[in-house]
């Protein structure tokens, strides 16, 4: 017998390991790849040094546009003078009403929103004011049932620098998980004094307004920096809690 020989039964071994890897190798060959996932995964906001929060967009619902110079209603009253109109001053009401009438009842417009405002004592003469009180939004978006939640009761430009930071980087954050910001814009490019608009889409650092009182492209659509250099106060519009029509 030829020692160098291998003994019998150490070939058949190798032969099933060989064969057996085969069998595997083929079954994983012919195998589906599975189809990856891709769920955006929402990083909820702590404040930092970016002024962009990092986080996947939900998809932005886009809200009914409604503007105050509408013949239908901008020469409604909206004040106790004769001036006072819904043209002079409904900023607040038009944004409110581009908010219910998007999310909650289709009939809401400015108009409707201005007689209401006016007939429950929200009207202000107060300056930098909007001419709106802000206790308003919140309570003629429950009229509706619309949840609409005032971030800040203070004026931003006066806060602090991280305090107004992390206010304004909670509403950006907001508007990336899919809800709506009602904005007090100050002095400069929305508004010579002081005007509501609405926020409703944010990406990267782009942002989307519906500005009730203009059509012009850079007040509909500008930079996160520009934007929130002015901001004077903020709400929050919790869409999905109203069941949007989408």
């Amino acid at each position: 017998m030829d020692r160098r020989a291998a003994p019998r039964w150490a070939v058949l071994g190798l032969a099933v390991v060989v064969i057996g890897g085969l069998i595997v190798g083929v079954s994983l060959a012919t195998q589906t790849p599975s189809t990856p996932t891709s769920t955006p995964t929402v990083v909820r906001l702590t404040p930092s040094a970016s002024s962009v929060v990092a986080s996947d967009p939900v998809p932005a619902l886009t809200p009914v546009r409604y503007f105050q110079f509408d013949k239908k209603w901008a020469k409604q009253a909206y004040g106790p003078n004769s001036g006072d109109t819904v043209r002079r001053w409904g900023c607040g009401p038009a944004a409110v009403a581009m908010v219910v009438a998007s999310l909650s009842d289709p009939s809401v417009d400015p108009g409707v929103a201005s007689r209401w405002s006016q007939k429950h004592g929200y009207f202000t003469h107060a300056p930098e004011s909007g001419k709106t009180e802000p206790a308003f939004f919140a309570d003629f978006g429950a009229d509706y049932g619309v949840q609409i939640r005032q971030l800040n009761t203070g004026d931003l430009r006066s806060a602090s620098p991280a305090s107004a930071r992390a206010v304004k980087l909670r509403a950006q954050q907001a508007v990336r998980d899919g809800n709506w910001v009602i904005a007090l814009m100050g002095k400069g490019l929305w508004t010579t004094e002081a005007h509501y608009v609405l926020w409703y889409r944010a990406e990267g650092d782009q942002v989307w307004i519906a500005d009730s009182n203009s059509q012009r492209e850079d007040k509909a659509h500008n930079t996160f920096g520009v934007f929130s250099q002015t901001m004077i106060r903020l709400w929050v519009v919790d869409v999905g809690a109203t069941g949007a029509r989408r």
